[in-house]
């Protein structure tokens, strides 16, 4: 939120309880107190602890504790894994939001059960940046999150590569006008 990554560490533990909905709700009301947005304006994600892996909605069935979600969820991983939050709207007027797909990122299992009509899943993530940033600070961002080499990134806007120096507002628009409202990162090799 504002423009920069917020970590929360915490450990989750059994608590005997089965109902994996109201922990959920209970996740996000506390994300909610912390950063001054409603509860029902945040989306809760999981992902496995290894760069590329499968997201999935935060969904718990009832009679299911959300332990045993997450680590069916993240069975691949041994249980260790993100929760990540996205957000409804930016935190103000002074920011906006950027949807950034990585494709080629799914895990070497989702790529394996992939066919020509179902392609595998591709990875989303989302970041907010200041009004006056630029592309550079949303590589920066992406960087910081991922890892990806900062010098190999290259963001397309539908067929077009975006420059460093493009004031991030514009972008945002633009994306925002076309179908799918998503910017996409590839890495360059050198060669």
């Amino acid at each position: 939120r504002c423009g920069r990554e917020q970590l929360w560490s915490s450990e989750l533990r059994y608590s005997g309880s089965s109902d994996g909905p109201e922990e959920a709700v209970g996740i996000r009301k506390a994300l909610a107190e912390a950063t001054g947005i409603p509860a029902s304006a945040i989306g809760l994600n999981v992902l496995p602890r290894q760069p590329g892996g499968p997201q999935s909605a935060v969904k718990p069935v009832s009679g299911q504790s959300l332990l045993s979600f997450l680590e069916q969820s993240c069975r691949e991983d041994h249980g260790v894994f993100q929760l990540r939050a996205s957000f409804d709207h930016p935190s103000s007027d002074d920011f906006v939001q950027v949807r950034v797909a990585c494709p080629g990122t799914a895990p070497a299992k989702a790529a394996a059960n992939s066919s020509e009509t179902q392609p595998p899943p591709i990875v989303i993530e989302q970041f907010e940046l200041e009004n006056n940033s630029t592309v550079a600070a949303l590589k920066e961002l992406i960087h910081q999150r991922s890892k990806f080499p900062l010098e190999q990134m290259v963001l397309l806007l539908g067929c077009r590569r975006l420059q460093d120096e493009l004031p991030i507002h514009r972008v945002s628009a633009a994306a925002e006008a076309s179908t799918p409202a998503l910017l996409q990162l590839h890495l360059a090799v050198r060669g």
